[in-house]
């Protein structure tokens, strides 16, 4: 859990300066209670600077929808939302579905 914009930024810096070569990242947003752990700069930040830097992202249903601004609410959904985080530099994407009604995760 990063909990800002700034600390964002500064794991991607680190990141890029060690060249780590297998990087996860799992984007922690909301609590499991739904508290905000980490503000709209800060998502904007992770998705801007650490996806592209990440061998593969986990997030779940609730933090994929964050991550491209969609709902994410069942199988389909998940599928449309890892594209787009495809599309937006993930290389790898895991999205877990354990807060689904039937507990389904996606690996695209």
């Amino acid at each position: 859990m990063l909990g800002s914009a700034e600390l964002v930024e500064v794991v991607g810096i680190f990141l890029k300066s060690n060249k780590l070569k297998h990087v996860v990242l799992d984007p922690i947003i909301r609590s499991s209670s739904g508290a905000p752990l980490l503000d709209a700069k800060g998502i904007q930040s992770l998705v801007k600077i650490l996806l592209p830097l990440a061998e593969v992202i986990t997030p779940n249903v609730d933090e994929a929808g964050a991550m491209t601004g969609s709902k994410v609410t069942n199988q389909a959904e998940m599928k449309v939302a890892a594209n787009k985080l495809h599309e937006l530099g993930a290389k790898n994407v895991v999205i877990t579905g354990g807060h689904l009604e039937k507990a389904v995760d996606l690996l695209t």
